[in-house]
């Protein structure tokens, strides 16, 4: 149910320095963008989910608002898919020391040493 749900989700942030799931694998990818030379990403936004294709009991089902997310992470509207996420290297001296800056800065280089 929602409280187990919502319990891992809990237990997988602490795990992975304070990160959340989805945000470690966005590091992931921005890093393998950044090795492939690539300066963006893009985003889908609620208006283009594939989602929205489907009846409206399946579209209930859709809790995130991926606008918001985008655009909490740099995100620019546009793009073919709704928004374009800018490739910046992860600035090591960001918060030195802090958890959450060794844990950004391990999934980046993980995308960027990936291939």
């Amino acid at each position: 149910g929602v409280p187990e749900a919502k319990a891992a989700l809990v237990d997988a942030t602490r795990d992975l320095g304070g990160l959340r799931p989805k945000d470690a694998v966005l590091l992931v990818l921005k890093g393998l963008a950044f090795k492939l030379g690539a300066s963006s990403i893009h985003g889908i936004a609620n208006a283009s989910h594939v989602i929205n294709g489907r009846r409206a009991r399946r579209r209930e089902l859709l809790h995130t608002d991926y606008d918001s997310y985008w655009r909490d992470r740099g995100g620019i509207e546009g793009g073919p898919f709704g928004f374009v996420l800018p490739i910046a290297e992860v600035d090591e001296s960001s918060t030195p020391g802090s958890r959450r800056s060794a844990a950004k800065l391990a999934f980046w280089q993980i995308g960027t040493s990936s291939l």
